[in-house]
């Protein structure tokens, strides 16, 4: 059982990797959390808070098509990419949220 987490650890990108992945889900799952209040506190009904986590699942999901393509970069170029980009959303969303 513990194998797979032992192989992770002696590893040191796949240890980073994991861990920088989970980092970006964790902040993801806590936004996701803050739209339901927000929306909750707009006394929006419990089917638009529901359609509009689904519109952002539906928003992954249409990316799949990229998968091909963006298995041609270099995996560290394509992490860091990715936590950029999330990083400037996030961003965005909370100064929009502060507003």
């Amino acid at each position: 059982m513990l194998a797979g987490f032992r192989t992770l650890w002696r590893q040191p990108v796949l240890r980073a990797a994991t861990m920088l992945i989970m980092f970006v889900n964790t902040i993801g799952a806590g936004l996701d959390l803050v739209i339901i209040v927000i929306l909750h506190h707009q006394a929006a009904p419990s089917g638009v808070i529901g359609l509009a986590l689904g519109i952002g699942a539906a928003g992954g999901l249409a990316g799949a098509p990229l998968v091909r393509i963006l298995h041609r970069l270099r995996p560290g170029v394509l992490l860091l990419a990715v936590c950029m980009l999330d990083a400037i959303v996030s961003a965005r969303r909370e100064f929009w949220l502060a507003r």
